[in-house]
């Protein structure tokens, strides 16, 4: 997948391999009309590639409208729920060593930062994944959940844990003994304070942004800004992300 290639070494290197491919090992299959393209992963680029292939005329107008019922419907959606799961997954694990640090320091300020970008990477992925699941007015035959109940499910668990961290991370600036031994460790503590509060927002906003819950839950307040001014603050960074948000589209 060409936009997980993520240095100008690599994206040579994929490019030699490209070419390698066309002129050598499969020069026999593409004298027979074989085609081989690159592809991102993302729903756009499947659909790009499918809609490029000769005699692409079986598919209807609504193939990969979630909205219709139709054969690619359950392939679609039971492919949705596993990414779900797998990011999920790796979410979990990554906000588990997070929290483990928060107790058992580690010395190597890199292992810091790349459980930072690697928690966020999987946030934005999982977010997307749950986006697509919204999409779907009801699941296909075989299913048995609601999608858009699911999804902000989903949402509301990923901002819970979110808002946990923030809480833990909290606890343990609040234990740490002010003797000055401890500077070092302050520091790095604020710093992932910080990091936390960040991620929250997004998790916090994907869940604004998925709009009312579904019938029969409570809309989610936060509990980690009790002052009405950190109340006031966080909704007017939601009203800049939503509004950044409806430029993008335009």
């Amino acid at each position: 997948m060409w936009d997980t290639i993520c240095s100008p070494e690599a994206m040579k290197r994929a490019e030699n391999h490209f070419i390698q491919l066309q002129n050598d090992y499969w020069k026999t299959e593409f004298e027979r009309s074989a085609r081989i393209v690159k592809f991102t992963n993302t729903q756009a680029s499947a659909i790009e590639i499918l809609l490029g292939i000769e005699h692409y005329y079986y598919l209807n107008n609504h193939a990969f409208n979630p909205h219709y019922q139709n054969r690619l419907s359950p392939l679609i959606f039971a492919e949705i729920l596993e990414r779900i799961r797998n990011a999920q997954l790796e979410r979990q694990t990554l906000m588990d060593e997070q929290m483990q640090l928060l107790t058992t320091p580690n010395t190597d300020s890199n292992l810091q930062t790349t459980l930072v970008t690697s928690l966020r990477d999987a946030t934005k992925r999982l977010i997307s994944y749950i986006n697509q699941l919204a999409k779907f007015y009801s699941a296909p035959s075989g299913f048995d959940i609601e999608p858009r109940l699911s999804a902000y499910q989903c949402l509301l668990g990923i901002t819970h844990s979110s808002q946990d961290f923030i809480r833990a991370t909290q606890r343990a600036l609040s234990d740490l003994p002010r003797i000055p031994s401890n500077k070092a460790r302050r520091a790095d503590l604020s710093a992932t304070l910080e990091n936390a509060k960040r991620d929250f927002q997004c998790t916090y906003f994907a869940l604004c942004d998925f709009g009312s819950p579904p019938f029969g839950l409570d809309k989610f307040i936060p509990s980690v800004t009790p002052r009405l001014a950190d109340r006031i603050a966080l909704e007017a960074l939601y009203r800049r992300h939503r509004l950044q948000r409806l430029v993008k589209r335009h």
